[in-house]
This record gives structure tokens, C-alpha cells and sequence, in this order.
């Protein structure tokens, strides 16, 4: 009757389940003591006895309140068959009762176990789609859509307002099914909604639909005095330049806006762009004092090993570093060697790395000036694999 490796109860008992239940738990439910709730879960999720679901289903209407949507989804799939009987009490899993949690889920997991049990119990309701397309959580929008056009197969009037949701994945499937049904021009569509009213999602449609022919369209939005239009623009540059923007996110990189710094330094390390050590080192000893130096330094620490060493050697020794930067300088030097056994592959490779004697009487140099900050052993290794790389 219960499934004993998957229930436990929270009090001792000595009744059958069944006197339990009707004596202790369902009498306590229906006068609201939660501390009962507990319990009578347990027993609505594993027990097998319709009657007992049913009658602990019925204690009371606050007695689910607290079971998680995944359970109840659960509970959808595997007691469908007693359907009838729960919804007659109106109290499990009927429609109005998961509408209402789906206004209270919180996880867009949980919204998305809601909205496709809905469908999956209910069947397609033409106009209560039309309102769960506007439903504030794009989960439910964009389920509802696939959820639609799978039960109509075509394009209906509205649906190219979809092109413009704030949701990608949204924006997407609508533009999937007007692709399929229609002639529509997806990035003619954006760039006359752009001219008539800029916008985030224009901008960042036509960085998702666009070819590098839509550059000359959004560069004048780089220079909005709006952060969050001119954020979109540089988003949807990097997405059509990619490392051909390699100057514009230079720039941006010492916008005074750290949003628009943030997402250049989003766009260097996502299209793989380098500068050069000398570059960015100098950049660093410029902007050390403001926000762009954590960035320099991270782009500092994607270059090759044994060219950024020297440099992170010298600031290592700074007394101007701050705290937060040295620990961003330290794991530069340290990376591959605080393991044991051989560096990672970017530090070391004895195949194709080099440096000449010069470079590897600095560095030597440098890791005297810095014993007292680097361990022993990290030094050692270092010197060890300079001996062996080092061509004159």
C-alpha cells in the first residue's frame, strides 16, 4: 500500500497507516495545523490507496500549498487516472489550481512543468493561449507558442508582434514559423523597426539576424547617449564584426560607463582577441587607479605564458598594485605550476614555445626580485622549463 523506501513520517507512530491518517493527521489538516501538512504530503505523493488520496486530498484547501511543482507534475503524470475524482473535490491539480501556482512559481523550470501540464490535461484553448502569450514570464510565452503552432501548423494574425518580445527564444520560434508560412524579410522587418523607434530588442535582432552588411546600420547607435541602447548596439556589433571589432571594443574597453566596458571586455574575450602584452601593460600602468585595470589584466593573463610572464613578474613586485589585482597577477604566474606533475598546455609547450636568452635572463632577473612572493617550488619549475626552452 505505501511505498516504505519512499515515505517517512516526521512523528512516532504505532496505528496502522490508516488509523493514522483518519485518527491524527486528516482531523488536525482540516482545522489547519500545518505542523500535520507534512505528513499527509508524504502520504498524498506515495501512497497507492485511491480512497486515502482522495480523502487527504479533501482535508483541506491549503493543504498542497506547499508541495513543490515538480511533485505536482508528478503527481499529474502518474494519477491521471484519478482525475475526475480530484477535480470533483476541486482541490488537485485542476485547471484554476495550477493557473494559480503558475502565478506563484518562482523557477522557470517550474513554470515550464506547470504550462506543459496544463496542455498536456487540458488540451489547446485558442483564446486562453492568447493569454498565456502575454503572460509576464517568457517560459510561458514561448511554450505556449510551440504549443500553438503545433496544434494549428500555420501563422495567425498577431503573431509577427512575437518578433519583437523581449524573450530570444520567443523571438526566434516566431520568426521560425513566419520564415515557414509567409515572405517575410526577417532583418528588413528589424531595420524599419529600428528607423521608426530604436530600441534594445531591434538592436539586438538584427545583431541576430544580421550579416556584416547591418554594421553601417547600428554604428551611429554607438554613440547613444542612452546606456542601454548604446549597450545593444556594441552587443550586436560584436555579434556581426566579432574580431573584425577589434578597434571599437578597444575603445569601449575605457568607457566611463562600466556597462559599456563590461560588455567590450565580454566581446574581447568571446571573439579570442589579443592586443599584445606591450599593449595592454602600458594600458595597465595608465589606468591603474580606475575600473578597466581588472580588465587589462584578465586580458593580460589570455596571452601566451611565457610572453605575459615578465610583465606579471614586474607588477607582481609593484608596490602600487592593489590587493585585489595582485591575486589577478599571482594566479597569472602560478597557473599550471601548483599541481603536481606537468604545466597546463597553455603555460608549456616544448614543442612550439621559446623565448631567447635575453627574455630568460629577465625573467630570471625578475623571479629573484619576487622570491619572497613566490613559493620555492613554483620557481624552481619555472626555472627548469626556462633552461629548456631558452634558444639563443
Amino acid at each position: 500500500m505505501i511505498q516504505k523506501d519512499m515515505i517517512s513520517f516526521s512523528g512516532q507512530r504505532n496505528e496502522p497507516l490508516q488509523t493514522y491518517m483518519e485518527k491524527f493527521v486528516l482531523p488536525e489538516c482540516k482545522k489547519g495545523k500545518i505542523r500535520f501538512f507534512d505528513d499527509a504530503q508524504r502520504v498524498f505523493i506515495f501512497c497507492t490507496d485511491k480512497q486515502m488520496q482522495i480523502d487527504v486530498a479533501a482535508a483541506n484547501e491549503d493543504l498542497l500549498c506547499d508541495i513543490s511543482v515538480k511533485k505536482l507534475l508528478w503527481l499529474a503524470e502518474n494519477f491521471r487516472i484519478w482525475r475526475d475524482e480530484y477535480c470533483a473535490y476541486n482541490q488537485v491539480l485542476n485547471r484554476d489550481q495550477m493557473e494559480w501556482l503558475l502565478t506563484l512559481e518562482p523557477t522557470g523550470y517550474g513554470q515550464m512543468l506547470l504550462i506543459l501540464g496544463i496542455f498536456k490535461q487540458h488540451g489547446y484553448d485558442r483564446l486562453q493561449s492568447e493569454q498565456y502569450l502575454r503572460a509576464k514570464s517568457a517560459v510561458v510565452r514561448y511554450h505556449t507558442l510551440v504549443f500553438r503552432y503545433e496544434q494549428e501548423h500555420s501563422k495567425w494574425d498577431g503573431l509577427d508582434a512575437m518578433l519583437l518580445d523581449p524573450s530570444r527564444r520567443v523571438r526566434d520560434y516566431a520568426a521560425y514559423i513566419l520564415k515557414k508560412h509567409t515572405d517575410i524579410n526577417i532583418i528588413t522587418f528589424y531595420r524599419e523597426e529600428l528607423e521608426r523607434q530604436a530600441s534594445k530588442i531591434t538592436l539586438y535582432s538584427i545583431g541576430e539576424h544580421g550579416t556584416k552588411a547591418e554594421l553601417e546600420v547600428i554604428k551611429p547607435y554607438l554613440a547613444d547617449e542612452c546606456e542601454s541602447i548604446c549597450k545593444a548596439a556594441l552587443h550586436a556589433y560584436g555579434k556581426l564584426a566579432q574580431s573584425d571589432g577589434k578597434d571599437v571594443y578597444w575603445k569601449f574597453l575605457f568607457d566611463k560607463r562600466q556597462v559599456l566596458a563590461r560588455q567590450a571586455y565580454r566581446c574581447i574575450r568571446k571573439y579570442e582577441i589579443s592586443y599584445g602584452v606591450q599593449q595592454l601593460y602600458e594600458a595597465y600602468l595608465q589606468k591603474r587607479l580606475d575600473f578597466p585595470a581588472d580588465y587589462l589584466l584578465m586580458l593580460l593573463l589570455e596571452e601566451p605564458f611565457w610572453k605575459r610572464l615578465p610583465y606579471l613578474l614586474m607588477l607582481n613586485c609593484d608596490e602600487k598594485v592593489t590587493e585585489k589585482q595582485r591575486q589577478i597577477i599571482t594566479a597569472g604566474i602560478f597557473r599550471g605550476y601548483l599541481y603536481s606533475g606537468t604545466s597546463d598546455q597553455q603555460t608549456v609547450n616544448y614543442m612550439y614555445s621559446s623565448v631567447t636568452n635575453q627574455q630568460a635572463d629577465m625573467i630570471r632577473h625578475l623571479l629573484e626580485r619576487n622570491k619572497e612572493h613566490i613559493p620555492e617550488s613554483v620557481r624552481e619549475k619555472i626555472l627548469f622549463d626556462l633552461e629548456h626552452i631558452s634558444k639563443g
